[in-house]
Order: C-alpha cells, then structure tokens, then sequence
C-alpha cells in the first residue's frame, strides 16, 4: 500500500508518517518513509534550497515556483517507483505528492489544468494510493512555527492560507475521492496516529 500524507504546513505530516512506520514495524509489516530516501537526495536538496521561501530574499516568479515544484515531484516519483520495484515493501509512506503540487500552482496564478497537464503524466502508472490529509487551523500553524523561519513570513502565509487550504481540499476531492480527511487542531498525536491506522484499514 501507498500512503500519501497531505496537509498545510506544520500540520504534521512528518510526525504522522514516522508514527505509520513505526507502528506498522512493530506488527512485522516491511513499512518505508520514502522521505528517508528524498531527503538525502542530493537533487531534492538543491532543489529545496530554491523553494523554501525562508530562504528567498526576493519571490520566485510563479511559473519559476511552479517548475521547481514540479522538479521535486517528477523527482520523488522516480524514487517511488524505484522502492516499488525492489518488491520487498508491504507500507510506502508518502509525505506530499501531486496534490501539494497542484494546489500551490494553482494559488500563484497557474492554475488547476495548466498543473494538471504537467502533473499527470509524471504519476501514470503508479498504483493506487490512499489519501490523508491532515487539517489545521491558522492559528494552530503559526503556534507550531514560533521557533521556526515561518515565523519570519506571517503576513505572507495569512493572504495565501486561505486560498491554499482551500484548492488543497478540492485537489484531494479531485484525485482522492475516497481520502481521509483528519481535523487535527487540539489533537493528541496518539489520537490521530489510531484515528489513521483505523481509517486505513491495515494491520
């Protein structure tokens, strides 16, 4: 099974996807975080030094944005379909996908089907996935990013978060029928670690 975690940022997505792996582990499950493999990718980290906008001084042309995004897609892809094939797998735990991708396009003017035609063909083929995403309120995000760069970006995140949550939700509805959708505000991570397992039906 493929499992695709989606959610703004600071939602969790990254402590949900060590939580998946970790609990899958423990019942025997061959469980893998493809971010233990994207991250250290020496493209991936070229890549995210471009688009992290706490590093950009100036703001990226949107179409510039957009292809870079697309970049870390078309490359994550790759990395997907080679765990795939090594066939030992029972769990991959994907954090971000097209969806991500789509919606942030989408924010910066691209729009939904002009993303759409680039996206689609780097995922083709790729077997079913099932969907999460993590929901968070504003406030709850910038809470988590006291002690972070987002910090440095406020005004910019309260104009676009609105926007972004949004077309994120009617991207999952797109390509996800059947995706899971968590409101995570005041959770305890316990909670939404069973809440997941449940949801996704597996062992």
């Amino acid at each position: 099974m493929i499992v695709v975690i989606e959610g703004p940022t600071n939602s969790g997505k990254t402590t949900l996807s060590k939580g998946l792996e970790s609990a899958w582990q423990q019942r025997g499950k061959r469980a893998l975080r493809l971010s233990t493999l994207f991250d250290e990718d020496p493209a991936h980290v070229v890549m995210k030094s471009l688009t992290n906008p706490s590093s950009q001084s100036v703001r990226l042309d949107p179409w510039t944005d957009g292809v870079l995004y697309l970049a870390h897609l078309c490359r994550k892809t790759e990395i997907l379909r080679s765990a795939l094939s090594e066939g030992v797998y029972d769990h991959i735990i994907v954090d971000r996908m097209e969806p991500s991708v789509i919606a942030y396009g989408a924010v910066n003017g691209l729009g939904v089907a002009t993303m759409r035609s680039f996206v689609d063909p780097l995922v083709g083929g790729l077997p079913r996935r099932e969907a999460v995403l993590l929901d968070i309120g504003l406030d709850t995000m910038l809470h988590r990013a006291t002690d972070s760069p987002l910090s440095r970006k406020d005004t910019l995140i309260k104009k676009s978060w609105d926007s972004y949550t949004s077309e994120l939700q009617r991207t999952m509805r797109d390509l996800y029928p059947d995706y899971h959708h968590i409101h995570a505000d005041g959770c305890a991570y316990d909670d939404v670690l069973d809440w997941t397992l449940d949801r996704l039906g597996v062992g």
